[in-house]
């Protein structure tokens, strides 16, 4: 172009910002549709206070299948649909499925855009969904979201976090390879990093006395002797390089044999009866306040002492297979009153821990052992932990109810000095059955057993710590317990140490929660749970699929949730069963966007974490495998399963849906 003159530059110039000007109204008016579309999705999604949930895909004046019962509060007036239904969507109407695939949003008399070049909103949009463009990834789950609001727990005290007992794996039954691998595995900072670990002070004097014991329950009665205490200090040593503290509580399951009435530190002769003499109780304190000296000057930092282990059981009688004693009140009471007094002037700083009750409900029935507890240790045992119905038909369903479980809170609560921090702690839960029953490599029944047993402890009773009871399980025993298996034979190599689905679980567990924790988010039912930690950046979805239990995947549904915390990156591994193993996938990072839909094939665990420079790191020598999809900004679908993320804007449907745009904007 040839300028003549100052007017002529002048009036191109004008011209050029008129252009400039039309371009930057066309951008701003798509981004603001696009916007509005993003916010229409995520209220369709989010709204769930106001019952919205998803429904069909439609254009204006379109009639579209309702997928679910909805209230849709955008139109004027509000518009109730159905399940299975048919909703008519008058002309102008705009549906959200531009963002939050499976959500739709109705909204009428859209605003007229600014530009003279995108004047017909609605009809662009209409043009928008109709065109055969494809749109295969907005198509809504299959499955029923998660029709339960996430609810927020804000713990009393931070969260001490997870951990085990030492029986009766460290009791020498272990080979050295085997036992090696199973503390990395365990307590190493880049594995489980369980922070808590339980010292068994044994009862055993004469094994000979105990003949029905099984591989490793004859613990001994002298401290010094006992194969635990070097497990334990190489625990300690192993923990030293951890941010979080480790914390070691001593607890004894019986009193020594030579105390007994029975001879034995299996129980008494007879059901619920005393298997200690009220003499005998003033020397079993003390011989506990020198088993804890002993641990101490050993180098053990031993924090607290539980004298007494699920004293109101009917099962601690001679002819058991492991120590256990029936406790009367009589003797709970002089037992905890005289170790109070030792305690209180030994100068060791280590706290009583009472009373280890084997469920909710005998901790209320003996709700008295409170007042003289520096911590309350609680077992959460219920009707439902076996997965086999001959060992859960031992417990009544009634004995765990979450009536029970606030109750026992509530008087947790009213006994606490209002001066003081007491804590409860969960000291004691483990999941299993018999071998028949089900692999401990399912992850629909082990795995999402595990998860949500842990969920509902920490919403209903808000303990400060989680312990597992015996971590390690004898792989020779028949039996499905524990997050590892190994021989108890002193034989094996570090290869015969098997992680169990349980192990993944408790993996994931320990991402999602670790110590330091005041507040996560959760929600739960009897197939589905959702852990989610804001402050740590992590989630856990998990979904047994609510199908047969004993199969390898458990069969059933797909499952699908709201995801929980703000839009962006996440790093995410799945854990299924995959040829009858309990696998890890790295599913790679996957957008995560707030209030849209997030599905989990059964028998499916997934953990989000959503620091993108964060290494999540697999378990050493775990069974793992690269995804075989997804990837970075995906938004979902990657790897083995298909767990997909509806509702994220991965970037291939935003430039799908950009070229239905121009072409729109053609017509």
């Amino acid at each position: 172009m040839d300028l003549q003159s100052e007017g002529d530059l002048t009036k191109f110039l004008g011209q050029a910002l008129s252009i400039v000007k039309q371009i930057t109204d066309i951008f701003t008016e798509m981004n603001e549709t696009f916007q509005e579309l993003t916010d229409i999705g995520k209220a369709a999604v989010r709204s769930k206070t106001n019952n919205t949930i998803r429904l069909g895909f439609a254009t204006g004046g379109a009639v579209v299948s309702v997928a679910a019962v909805a209230v849709v509060p955008f139109a004027a007036p509000a518009v109730v649909a159905a399940a299975g239904s048919a909703l008519a969507l008058g002309e102008g109407a705009v549906i959200g499925a531009g963002v939050g695939a499976g959500a739709v949003g109705v909204a009428a008399d859209r605003r007229r855009s600014r530009s003279p070049h995108f004047t017909r909103p609605a009809r662009t949009l209409r043009a928008l969904l109709v065109r055969p463009c494809d749109l295969a990834a907005l198509s809504p789950p299959a499955a029923a979201a998660m029709s339960l609001n996430l609810t927020s727990v804000a713990l009393p005290v931070p969260f001490d976090g997870f951990g085990t007992s030492l029986a009766w794996w460290a009791n020498g039954v272990l080979s050295q390879p085997a036992l090696d691998r199973i503390l990395d595995l365990l307590f190493s900072p880049t594995q489980l990093n369980l922070a808590i670990a339980r010292f068994n002070i044994g009862g055993t004097t004469d094994p000979t006395k105990n003949p029905n014991f099984r591989t490793g329950a004859n613990v001994p009665a002298d401290t010094a002797i006992s194969p635990q205490l070097a497990v334990m200090q190489r625990i300690v040593a192993i923990r030293s390089s951890s941010a979080a503290p480790l914390h070691v509580e001593a607890f004894s399951n019986s009193p020594p044999q030579n105390l007994t009435i029975s001879g034995t530190s299996a129980g008494a002769a007879q059901i619920q009866t005393d298997c200690i003499t009220p003499a005998n109780v003033p020397t079993f304190a003390q011989f506990l306040l020198s088993s804890v000296r002993t641990l101490i000057s050993s180098g053990v930092p031993v924090e607290s002492l539980s004298p007494i282990n699920e004293p109101s059981e009917v099962v601690w009688v001679a002819g058991n297979t492991q120590e256990g004693c029936y406790w009367s009140k009589d003797n709970r009471v002089s037992l905890a009153t005289t170790l109070r007094t030792l305690l209180a002037s030994s100068g060791t700083g280590v706290k009583l821990a009472l009373a280890d009750e084997n469920n909710p409900s005998a901790a209320v029935d003996n709700a008295y052992m409170l007042a003289y507890a520096d911590l309350v240790n609680i077992h959460t045992y219920t009707a439902a932990q076996f997965t086999n119905s001959s060992l859960a038909s031992s417990l009544a369903a009634s004995q765990d109810t979450d009536a029970i479980r606030a109750s026992l809170l509530s008087s947790f609560r009213s006994s606490t000095p209002a001066s003081t921090t007491r804590k409860l702690i969960m000291s004691e839960y483990t999941l299993g059955g018999t071998i028949a029953s089900s692999s401990p490599q399912s992850v629909s029944s082990h795995a999402v057993g595990l998860i949500r047993h842990v969920a509902r402890d920490l919403a209903t009773l808000q303990p400060a710590a989680w312990v597992y009871w015996q971590a390690v399980e004898d792989s020779t025993s028949g039996t499905n317990y524990g997050l590892v298996q190994a021989p108890f034979t002193n034989a094996g190599e570090a290869g015969d140490v098997i992680l169990g689905a349980q192990y993944y679980a408790m993996w994931m567990l320990t991402r999602v929660l670790p110590p330091g924790t005041t507040k996560f988010d959760q929600v739960y039912d009897t197939a589905r749970v959702a852990l989610s930690n804001p402050a740590a950046g992590t989630i856990l979805f998990a979904n047994s699929g609510g199908g047969d239990p004993s199969s390898a995947t458990g069969g059933g549904a797909q499952a699908t949730f709201w995801f929980p915390q703000q839009t962006g990156q996440f790093n995410v591994t799945r854990l299924q069963t995959t040829n009858g193993v309990a696998t890890l996938t790295a599913v790679g990072f996957q957008t995560g966007t707030l209030g849209a839909a997030v599905a989990i094939a059964a028998g499916t665990v997934e953990l989000w974490v959503g620091n993108p420079s964060a290494a999540v790191g697999f378990p050493s020598n775990a069974s793992a495998v690269a995804s075989t999809g997804g990837g970075a900004g995906t938004g979902g679908g990657g790897g083995k399963g298909g767990a997909a993320v509806v509702g994220a804007a991965p970037l291939s449907m935003v430039w799908t849906l950009l070229l239905c745009l121009l072409v729109a904007l053609m017509v």
